[in-house]
Formats: structure tokens, C-alpha cells, sequence
């Protein structure tokens, strides 16, 4: 197993659609009905923000 897939597996991800385009805002290169595996502190911040909503 490399290093990358190691610290891969450490971070936790969140599943998100966008809502409205993170491209300003969050500097994102998303537009809105994307749906992504972010990083799970980016994640909740898009969701706070109403960005995005979690995706089961």
C-alpha cells in the first residue's frame, strides 16, 4: 500500500450535491448538481452555508 492511499483512507469524506456554484465563494471548480466525495470539514461547511446537502 502506497502513502497516498494511506492518508487517503484517514481522511473522512462526506458525499455532497451542490446547490449553488462554490466557485466564487470557495474557490471550487464544482458547478451546481455535482455530486462529490469532499473532505468532511469542507463538506459541513458547505452544508452550513446552504452550498450543499449531503447526499446518502
Amino acid at each position: 500500500m502506497s502513502d497516498n492511499s494511506i492518508k487517503e483512507e484517514k481522511i473522512k469524506k462526506i458525499k455532497v450535491k451542490f446547490l449553488l456554484s462554490p466557485t466564487g465563494l470557495f474557490k471550487l471548480s464544482y458547478n451546481i448538481g455535482n455530486i462529490v466525495d469532499l473532505p468532511e470539514s469542507l463538506a459541513l461547511e458547505l452544508i452550513e452555508t446552504k452550498y450543499a446537502e449531503k447526499v446518502e
